[in-house]
């Protein structure tokens, strides 16, 4: 699946659940928990050094690893160079009959 593809039919199954509000919600979390990732306490743990890294420089992993942010398709790629896979669950923050407790939303 190509890039562009892939982001409008990201886009859209966003769109087909949750209203834009809750989108932008979804989003401001999203950032919260991805500054809580130890990018290099997951490498070390796959026991893979910068160096090891296919298609990152050396210098881009380490500073890869000291950003706040990043876009989600870098950390996925940077996940699959490290042997490692990504899941994204989505839950309500309040119980609503018609709302699964919660549900992957997507999964790499």
């Amino acid at each position: 699946m190509k890039k562009r593809e892939f982001k409008k039919g990201f886009n859209k199954l966003l769109s087909s659940r949750f209203s834009p509000a809750e989108i932008q919600e979804i989003g401001i979390d999203a950032k919260k928990e991805i500054l809580k990732i130890k990018l290099s306490e997951l490498r070390r743990i796959m026991h893979v050094t910068q160096q090891e890294i296919k298609g990152f420089s050396q210098p881009a992993v380490a500073s890869l690893e000291k950003r706040n942010d990043m876009k989600l398709s870098t950390l996925v790629n940077y996940l699959s160079k490290i042997g490692m896979g990504m899941e994204i669950k989505v839950f309500a923050k309040r119980p609503r009959a018609t709302v699964p407790k919660e549900m992957i939303l997507l999964k790499f």
